[in-house]
């Protein structure tokens, strides 16, 4: 079966390298327990963590507003949600939380006394903020663009056809993810700040 044979081959390329990183993330973290981390040695792992963090985090919110726009589709029956399947989202979301799960639980354990000040966490913070701000706004202005249209009696806005419904999967479902991501990271980022914000964080942030 060519799907099971791709399944399989995928699944040992990723037991591999999840091996080889753990080998090195176990060296790292017994380094760390022994010598302490100073200097340049905390700025490298930051530099890890943080974009770690900010890749898995954006895998994960993109999987998770696909998932629940083909689930809104596939309800209706749409013809939008032909050749898509709940599958792929599913993956990016699982893999994308299992990661960022993993490295968020080891900074609240370990570094985040010492990581409320680092440039690199308030980078990363602001990054999402962003993204999400741009993302949940454009996909506000389309579902308010759609409602609109049908308020005036306009056909086939913005080239969907009359299935506004089913043209409103993407952007709500955008407006869902992104919204709460942008107020929960937003709410992270202030907490930081408040335990005293340092120079280039504040920099960040303005």
């Amino acid at each position: 079966n060519p799907n099971w044979l791709a399944i399989s081959q995928a699944a040992w390329v990723a037991l591999v390298f999840i091996a080889i990183w753990a080998f090195h993330y176990r060296i790292a973290a017994s380094d760390r327990a022994t010598v302490g981390e100073t200097g340049a040695s905390a700025t490298l792992r930051r530099w890890y963590m943080y974009v770690v963090l900010l890749v898995s985090l954006l895998v994960m919110l993109s999987g998770a507003s696909s998932l629940i726009e083909v689930t809104w589709l596939k309800a209706m029956h749409s013809h939008l949600a032909d050749y898509r399947y709940m599958g792929d989202p599913a993956g990016l979301l699982v893999a994308g939380a299992m990661v960022w799960g993993f490295h968020a639980f080891v900074i609240s354990r370990d570094h985040v006394s010492d990581d409320r000040h680092s440039t690199l966490r308030a980078l990363e913070g602001f990054i999402v903020v962003a993204v999400s701000i741009a993302t949940a706004l454009v996909a506000a202005s389309q579902i308010l663009y759609y409602a609109l249209a049908r308020a005036l009696g306009v056909d086939h806005p913005g080239g969907v056809g009359n299935d506004v419904l089913a043209a409103l999967a993407a952007p709500a479902s955008q407006v869902v993810v992104y919204g709460v991501t942008w107020f929960l990271v937003r709410r992270r980022v202030a907490i930081d700040a408040r335990a005293k914000e340092a120079e280039r964080q504040a920099a960040i942030r303005r």
